[in-house]
């Protein structure tokens, strides 16, 4: 086998390493990105769960206080008992909010990481290309560069 041929097979081996290479990161990457996204739905689920039991565990303490005043003979629908009653009831649907607004915050910065990804999969991608053209160009121009004649 001639160096030509050892050249023109070690560049094509090495361009062709090089797009797979790139392939594989672009792969690797966009998994991340996915499981980025999955992250993202589970926060947002999970943000929805905790929102209705803060919402029950409210319900439940207002029934409990409105009993405790029904059962000191209090009138529950009149007066300060409805201010108490609207109090205890407000405290946790601003917890429950609160904590649906911060799960979109999470949310959001975890689809802007997949996003990330996915774009530095495909600059992995282009990447492993270029660095195979580079490699075949180079591979070129040294395949027609004439050798240096020999000397007697």
């Amino acid at each position: 086998m001639g160096v030509e041929t050892l050249l023109i097979v070690s560049a094509l081996a090495s361009a062709g390493g090089a797009i797979m290479s790139g392939q594989q990161q672009k792969k690797t990457l966009n998994a991340q990105a996915d499981q980025a996204d999955a992250d993202a739905d589970a926060e947002t689920g999970a943000a929805r769960v905790r929102a209705e039991k803060i919402r029950k565990a409210g319900k439940r303490q207002a029934a409990a206080s409105r009993a405790s005043l029904a059962a000191s003979g209090v009138n529950v629908d009149l007066g300060t008992s409805v201010l108490i009653n609207d109090n205890i009831s407000e405290g946790p649907e601003k917890d429950a909010l609160t904590g649906i607004d911060n799960s979109k915050d999470a949310a959001s910065r975890l689809r802007n990481q997949a996003a990330l990804l996915n774009i530095s999969g495909s600059n992995a991608q282009t990447a492993g290309v270029i660095n195979a053209a580079s490699t075949l160009a180079s591979a070129g121009a040294a395949w027609k560069t004439p050798s240096p004649a020999p000397t007697t």
